[in-house]
């Protein structure tokens, strides 16, 4: 990964979470405390993220065809009888996150996000 697939030396400006207790922490108190404006939707509403939730399946969608018979857990894994998707895994949670980092790093290299929110004119 270069610097400039991912560049990371600027703060966002808002941060939309979903009141996970990795958001309640003294840590990230000290985003706000920077300047980041920090919204907490409530847990459970998916519909109140949209574009976060409809990023987690495009990025799914890019990895899991080429990760098929590798531990992927496909949508029937709670059916009885079904095969016992874990047993197929073969990689190390760091082979997946660089899978997962190169997901984003092509979404976001093709898309560009002006305004997600409205900004409200001085």
């Amino acid at each position: 990964m270069n610097v400039e697939d991912w560049p990371s030396d600027k703060l966002p400006a808002t941060l939309v979470t979903d009141m996970g207790s990795e958001y309640k922490s003294e840590n990230f108190e000290q985003i706000a405390e920077l300047g980041v404006k920090v919204i907490n939707l409530p847990s459970y509403r998916p519909e109140l993220k949209g574009m976060v939730e409809k990023f987690f399946d495009v990025v799914q969608s890019t990895y899991k065809k080429h990760l098929k018979g590798k531990g992927v857990i496909e949508p029937d894994y709670q059916e009885r009888g079904v095969h016992d998707y874990k047993k197929d895994a073969c990689m190390t949670m760091t082979d997946f996150e660089k899978i997962i980092i190169h997901c984003i790093i092509y979404y976001n290299s093709r898309r560009i996000v002006e305004k997600i929110f409205p900004i409200p004119k001085p």
